[in-house]
């Protein structure tokens, strides 16, 4: 794996043992220090490949409390609560012990989702505790904080792994990659669940891996603890993934691919537009490409598609284009075949890529920044001064527009790695318009080339 491989939004789920020792303190065990200086560590290592970090933690010892409290006549609902009260403390000790070391982390611990989205709006590591929705196991939690910030991820840090708790037809000696959903849910669905004792994940958690999209995975905390320390990308995180047979997989053919291109150039080629033409649409793709390759969990096909067909409408006005393609992209692919579940995806992908919008998925938020990045693309700026320097009419309007939008991308750029490539390309078309023989458009160049502080 590539070391510029990222993650957009990851759920790393904590699991309370991880922060345990295994020295015996009467009937129970402590919270280990040198364990809790290494998740700090995998932590600090792991956000730094990570847009948007969420972090759910288990409660260290909640059992303990659970079974004295059960001695005592508790109900199930009671010893319930009481374990909720031992993953806030924990989560709380969480944030004592990275805030010295995330400088991006919220300053506490969040306790619900509306919070949460506050929180993301400014630091892009959150510590979620305790959610007031009736969910008490931290599993689920991490689930649905997954489930809700379409994540791309859910990493849960067990500290034991999980071929020791689900039987395995692997050969001897083998590592264990994977392991169906309905084989983990029929297995969970004839053990005894209480409180404090959930086997392997409980069920609730489960439910929402099934109806939702993210990939997931049981990560053992030794593994984990290990890999952080050689991490070069999110792909070195080992674990065991739970495979949904539920979820949409699609591979498109080269035909499929090409009947979509020749369609979508044959459109463009309809549009006298020298700021939207094909070369546009080609280097959106690229762009679009290229980001998808970066962030491994993201739909390469739907990106594919989206970029391809983003801007077809433009031959029936630029007001309101996004919408109408979207439409328009979605009818047309599902004429050709195409998956309706892989046709909604490319429609919300395409459906908010202009600039004052902002989409939710991953997928629209690649179409959205590669198409922005044109905006500073060195072929586009060369392409306009060669044609005004050849006595071409230029709308410098237009270019003023695009101009003051490249000014500030940094501000509307959704991914990380955007940013990087943006202050790269801002550089580069600084450096040219020296060159321009358009002196006007030198000096829009110069304006799109600032830099705006975010």
């Amino acid at each position: 794996m590539k070391a510029d491989s990222r993650i957009y939004t990851l759920v790393l789920k904590i699991g309370g043992g991880a922060m345990l020792d295994g020295g015996p303190i009467i009937e129970g065990r402590v919270i280990s220090r040198e364990r809790l200086c290494e998740l700090v560590d995998a932590c600090v290592t792991v956000q730094s490949y990570v847009d948007r970090l969420l972090i759910v933690v288990g409660g260290p010892g909640a059992h303990l409390f659970i079974g004295v409290a059960r001695e005592r006549g508790a109900s199930e609902a009671e010893c319930d609560e009481l374990g909720v009260s031992v993953s806030e403390m924990a989560s709380k000790l969480i944030v004592f012990a990275l805030r010295r070391h995330l400088v991006e982390l919220y300053p506490r611990a969040v306790q619900s989702l509306e919070e949460a989205e506050v929180a993301l709006c400014t630091h892009r590591v959150v510590v979620v505790g305790p959610l007031q929705n009736g969910t008490t196991s931290s599993d689920s939690v991490a689930a649905f904080v997954a489930e809700h910030f379409r994540a791309d991820a859910l990493f849960i840090v067990k500290r034991w792994g999980l071929a020791d708790r689900v039987p395995t037809t692997e050969t001897p000696g083998s590592v264990l990659k994977s392991v169906k959903l309905k084989q983990l849910m029929s297995i969970v669905s004839e053990l005894p669940e209480r409180a404090g004792n959930r086997p392997i994940l409980d069920f609730n958690c489960l439910r929402i891996v099934q109806r939702s999209h993210f990939r997931s995975f049981i990560v053992d905390f030794e593994e984990f603890r290990r890999s952080a320390g050689c991490l070069i990308g999110p792909a070195d995180i080992r674990g065991v993934e739970i495979v949904n047979d539920l979820a949409s997989v699609w591979s498109l053919a080269d035909s499929q691919k090409n009947a979509v291109l020749w369609k979508a150039k044959r459109l463009m080629s309809e549009l006298s537009d020298p700021f939207h033409d094909w070369r546009h649409v080609e280097r959106c793709m690229c762009q679009g490409e290229t980001l998808a390759k970066i962030y491994r969990y993201s739909d390469a096909e739907v990106v594919f598609l989206a970029t391809a067909l983003h801007d077809v409408e433009r031959i029936h006005g630029e007001q309101d284009h996004e919408a109408r393609g979207a439409e328009w992209a979605q009818n047309y692919l599902k004429q050709l075949g195409f998956q309706e579940a892989l046709c909604t995806k490319v429609a919300g992908a395409i459906e908010l890529h202009r600039w004052t919008m902002m989409p939710c998925g991953l997928e629209g938020k690649i179409v959205r920044d590669a198409d922005k990045l044109d905006a500073l693309s060195l072929d586009r700026w060369m392409t306009w001064d060669r044609l005004s320097s050849s006595g071409n009419a230029l709308d410098f309007g237009v270019i003023e527009k695009i101009a003051g939008i490249a000014r500030r991308l940094e501000c509307l750029l959704s991914l990380q790695r955007s940013l990087s490539i943006c202050a790269t390309w801002k550089a580069e078309l600084l450096k040219a318009t020296s060159s321009f023989q358009s002196r006007e458009l030198a000096h829009y160049g110069l304006i799109a080339s600032s830099i705006t502080n975010i």
